[in-house]
């Protein structure tokens, strides 16, 4: 279990990337299968067939190797399982998930989520990750700034401001202050401006560094706010979204505001700015606090603040 921005995804992508270094160096070891739980959107699809499809074996084949406990199953953020109608998908992905738990014994198996969520499974351990304390943020900045006067900013902050300290015990936040003093060479003062200014540093070095003349940073917001907002209010969490899925919210907010752009290049800007993120044919917020932020710049314009 983990609070949004602590690296729970990271994490199990790291022990899934460890099993296949093994795997690969000894094939009698066992392999390893990462699933995120929010491209999984298809009911008619079983999350035990998504396993299956993902190493690509037939279903007999697969019951043998979970039996005798030769997968490691690495079952990312339930949390973002997306909201149907009744929450039947919901319901469907919890019940798979308690199955495989009580079925393969032998299987090792990680399941990811939220600890506001409640622990639906029955009879495994829970683990939560911690937010970093001082000493590993301090840590943290000298590992990744590498830049001695971005380090020197950051880390004179936190010292003089109890509040900054608490604001950045994640991963996410603490990643995106030192890219944010990197450019602008400033501190943003809450989360929420964290982000923003981050997002608006993704802008401003694609405008400077590409010099792409379709590049309208103004346009783009408004799109991905509109996409933040709709995705979120239709499915209820950062869960995956087909590419015609994405694009008819942005040919529904082009239209909307009467603007000319081409909504493909929308798409794979975004994504190559690393705001979306592609898996699995899936398009989703490449992090939970990216979709929020657009969502509340959206309904600000909406409640007219």
């Amino acid at each position: 279990w983990g609070d949004a921005g602590m690296g729970k995804s990271t994490t199990l992508e790291y022990l899934a990337q460890a099993d296949a270094e093994k795997k690969l160096k000894d094939s009698s070891n066992v392999l390893p299968v990462y699933i995120s739980l929010g491209l999984l959107t298809e009911k008619e699809v079983s999350l035990k067939q998504s396993i299956f499809n993902r190493i690509g074996v037939e279903a007999a084949m697969g019951e043998k190797m979970l039996e005798e406990g030769r997968i490691n199953l690495f079952l990312d953020a339930v949390n973002e399982i997306p909201k149907d109608f009744n929450n039947q998908l919901r319901t469907l992905r919890h019940k798979e998930i308690q199955k495989l738990l009580n079925d393969y014994k032998k299987c090792f198996i990680i399941v990811s989520n939220r600890p506001q969520d409640e622990n639906y499974f029955k009879d495994i351990p829970v683990f939560q990750l911690q937010k970093l304390d001082r000493e590993q943020i301090e840590l943290f900045v000298k590992r990744n700034a590498d830049d001695p006067p971005v380090e020197k900013i950051i880390l004179n902050e936190i010292k003089n401001d109890e509040r900054l300290e608490k604001i950045i015990m994640t991963p996410l936040m603490l990643s995106r202050l030192i890219e944010i003093v990197r450019v602008k060479g400033e501190i943003p003062k809450s989360e929420g401006e964290i982000i923003d200014k981050f997002i608006q540093s993704l802008y401003l070095r694609e405008a400077e560094e590409k010099l792409d003349a379709n590049f309208n940073k103004r346009v783009i917001h408004r799109l991905l706010r509109f996409l933040g907002y709709e995705s979120l209010e239709n499915k209820d969490t950062n869960s995956g979204m087909t590419e015609d899925e994405v694009l008819n919210y942005l040919v529904e907010s082009k239209s909307k505001y009467g603007f000319e752009i081409n909504t493909i290049y929308v798409l794979g800007i975004a994504t190559q700015l690393g705001i979306l993120e592609k898996r699995d044919e899936m398009y989703t917020f490449a992090h939970q606090a990216y979709q929020d932020y657009y969502h509340s710049q959206e309904e600000r314009a909406i409640l007219g603040l």
